[in-house]
């Protein structure tokens, strides 16, 4: 890294409209009404920590919970390989992370209920 510049590998969200449309349910489930989460502010990451907590802390039920856990881990465990990738600057170990984060939250989209 140099004095002025510096150089980050990062991974963000381009327009929260496409995550909202392919996970409709866990963005309801996730950022519902009491959740004072701004909407620029609603991106994959903060999706898969919100969610994470719904359904540990059965925040919408224990039937919810228990439909949903058994596909939570596969969120969490990419999501976090997608954070050391990227703390790790190795940006092709993060977009795999990253597709198979997309793939997992599809696999929880689908125990969702619906809107």
């Amino acid at each position: 890294m140099g004095q002025v510049l510096q150089i980050r590998v990062i991974a963000q969200t381009h327009r929260v409209e496409d995550a909202q449309a392919r996970w409709p349910g866990l963005f309801a489930l996730a950022f519902g009404p009491t959740t004072p989460v701004p909407y620029d502010e609603r991106g994959v990451s903060p999706l898969v920590e919100n969610i994470r907590q719904v359904i540990e802390f059965a925040t919408l039920g224990k039937a919810l919970s228990e439909t949903m856990k058994p596909a939570l881990p596969p969120v969490v465990a990419a999501s976090e390989r997608l954070e050391a990738a990227l703390a790790d600057w190795k940006p092709g170990e993060a977009n795999k992370a990253a597709i198979a984060l997309e793939d997992a939250l599809d696999a929880l989209e689908k125990l969702a209920p619906a809107e």
